[in-house]
C-alpha cells in the first residue's frame, strides 16, 4: 500500500499499484482530506476544456505532491490524475 501526500497533508491509499510506461497506476481511497482537492481533480479529468487554459488554481496546489511507500519513503510527482472508473477511484501519477 502507498500513500498520496499533498505537502504533509494525507490524501489517500494507493492500492494495486503498477507500472505502465512512464506512468504508474492504482486504485485510491480518497480521504476526507481530499475534499478540498476534488475541483483539481475534476478539472483536471473534463476532456472539454480548453487546453491552452490556464489552471485556475493557485500553484502551490499544483505542486508538492508525494507518494510515500511501505518504507515511509517519499518520492515526489507531479499532480495525479484520479478517475471514476468501474465504481472505483483510479489514480495516475508520474514520478520526477
Amino acid at each position: 500500500m502507498l500513500n498520496l501526500y499533498h505537502n504533509s497533508t494525507l490524501i489517500g491509499t494507493i492500492t494495486d499499484a503498477c507500472a505502465n510506461g512512464f506512468d504508474m497506476h492504482g486504485i485510491i481511497n480518497l480521504l476526507p482530506s481530499a475534499d478540498q482537492y476534488k475541483p483539481i481533480f475534476e478539472y483536471f479529468q473534463n476532456q472539454e476544456r480548453p487546453k491552452p487554459e490556464e489552471p485556475p488554481f493557485e500553484e502551490h496546489l499544483l505542486e508538492n505532491w508525494f507518494i510515500e511507500n511501505e518504507q515511509s519513503q517519499r518520492q515526489e510527482i507531479g499532480l495525479p490524475g484520479i478517475f471514476d472508473m468501474d465504481s472505483r477511484k483510479h489514480i495516475m501519477w508520474r514520478y520526477f
